[in-house]
């Protein structure tokens, strides 16, 4: 007997050709990408493929149904119930159609109204910072170049805790090759800079724009399983509780590891992440506490066993 949850990763890279044949060959992730093509007042998947950058609005809304229909997929190779629910960053959106809070027509409205609104914003707010993830770095080890960027002047914030040694930062663009070079001398290892940057508490003015703007037309309604806040780590049961999880991705950082923490706390054994995932399936908390599933497209378009 497993007690298994269904997590839905943050945003990355999606491939085309694989998500594609992957919806050609399931008549439920067809009929998924129809009723969200509808929802959008455009075909998702042709926008997709001939969209510039790995996170506009058409790759942001197939990686959202890509993972819902990848979750369906998944379910039913195990039917078993799945006892909880989370949604690191991006995930927030897919996690609130999938434990009901929101149908898929305004799961798809949202980010949408969210995408939008996102792209306006940093058109003209913040355009200097970025958000920089490395690896191989302790948070312990880390707080000297923090103290240091504060000593200096230079405003910075924590931006994600993936793993003990993968995190995130948000900083000035003009000090981030200065402190990549720092997280090299601690031995660590520079990955991507994300632009426009994410997760700060200075982003409160688009956090309010996002309720006012998008969200509070929407009726959240009790999720029909309880999910996981990235963040705290606390059990959230109500649709508010779900509507406030999708704000806070704006201006508090995720915080996997607490996840990871009260997944244990209440037993579960197995993890499937449901979406394109080079991250969240992977990290040694991940993998060293559960059995994971790791239902990508290319998982899903394998033989059966």
């Amino acid at each position: 007997m497993t007690n298994s949850a269904m997590v839905f990763p943050g945003m990355g890279p999606t491939d085309y050709g694989e998500l594609a044949k992957f919806v050609m060959i399931n008549p439920s992730a067809r009929a998924l990408f129809a009723e969200a093509d509808a929802a959008a007042g455009f075909r998702i998947l042709p926008a997709f493929r001939d969209a510039e950058g790995d996170y506009s609005l058409p790759a942001q809304l197939a990686f959202l149904v890509g993972s819902l229909a990848l979750a369906q997929w998944a379910d039913r190779q195990d039917p078993s119930p799945r006892l909880l629910a989370a949604g690191p960053s991006f995930g927030a959106k897919p996690l609130c159609a999938y434990v009901g809070s929101l149908s898929v027509a305004d799961t798809v409205a949202m980010t949408v109204g969210l995408a939008e609104l996102g792209e306006r914003y940093f058109a003209e707010h913040h355009q200097g910072l970025v958000t920089a993830s490395f690896a191989r770095v302790s948070k312990a080890s880390l707080q000297p170049l923090l103290d240091r960027l504060t000593a200096d002047g230079h405003w910075h914030e924590m931006a994600c805790y993936v793993d003990e040694e993968f995190l995130m930062l948000t900083l000035a663009e003009d000090n981030l090759a200065a402190f990549q070079a720092d997280i090299r001398s601690l031995g660590g290892f520079p990955l991507y800079a994300m632009r426009p940057p994410m997760h700060a508490s200075i982003f409160g003015d688009l956090r309010q724009a996002a309720l006012d703007d998008v969200l509070a037309p929407l009726t959240f309604t009790d999720p029909t399983i309880p999910v996981v806040h990235d963040s705290t780590g606390e059990i959230l049961r109500t649709g508010e509780q779900i509507r406030d999880l999708v704000l806070s991705t704006y201006t508090s950082p995720v915080r996997w590891p607490r996840v990871v923490e009260t997944l244990q706390q209440h037993d579960i054994t197995d993890v499937v992440v449901a979406g394109s995932d080079a991250l969240f399936s992977r990290v040694p908390c991940t993998v060293r506490n559960f059995t994971v599933l790791a239902a990508s497209p290319r998982r899903a378009l394998r033989p059966a066993a």
